[in-house]
């Protein structure tokens, strides 16, 4: 587990290439918002805060994008994506906790030479799909071992 992951958000979802998201062809903001929603569940999962920048404000208000697991920001109109994701990597007190994913090979060389890891987004969707089949798994595994629970009867002896 990290203790950040920062998110190029519009390359991730450009780089999903199975629909996991989305179709991101006929609907992006749709593929967005379902891409937020695969990291609010899976937040806790992958880091002690995951952060996912998008280009642009479009959107940046809006209720779908709201969560308290996830941090979602858009880059203000005079910056891209990729400087916010740089200088936050640049500013943090322990950039060697964070973990970048992009696949913008500039932006992964920047980042690291501020400390941070990087990920590429293609490994990132596949350490998702891991995490998913892996709670499956222990949800599977919890509802096998569940138990019928007590009832009423079980607290007053049958009458004779």
């Amino acid at each position: 587990m990290y203790g950040w992951i920062i998110i190029d958000g519009n390359n991730l979802v450009h780089s999903d290439r199975e629909g996991l998201f989305g179709d991101h062809v006929a609907d992006f903001d749709g593929a967005r918002f379902g891409l937020a929603r695969v990291l609010d569940e899976l937040a806790g999962e992958l880091a002690g805060k995951v952060t996912v920048v998008f280009d642009g404000t479009v959107g940046g208000k809006d209720e779908a994008f709201q969560s308290s697991e996830l941090q979602v920001v858009f880059s203000p109109a005079d910056m891209t994506a990729d400087g916010v994701i740089e200088r936050m990597a640049a500013q943090a007190q322990d950039p060697g906790s964070i973990l970048v994913v992009s696949s913008d090979r500039a932006e992964r060389d920047t980042v690291t030479a501020a400390g941070a890891l990087t990920m590429s987004c293609q490994n990132f969707i596949e350490l998702i799909k891991e995490c998913r089949r892996t709670l499956s798994r222990q949800l599977a595994k919890r509802a096998k071992r569940r138990t019928p629970g007590q009832s009423l009867g079980d607290f007053f002896p049958a009458a004779g």
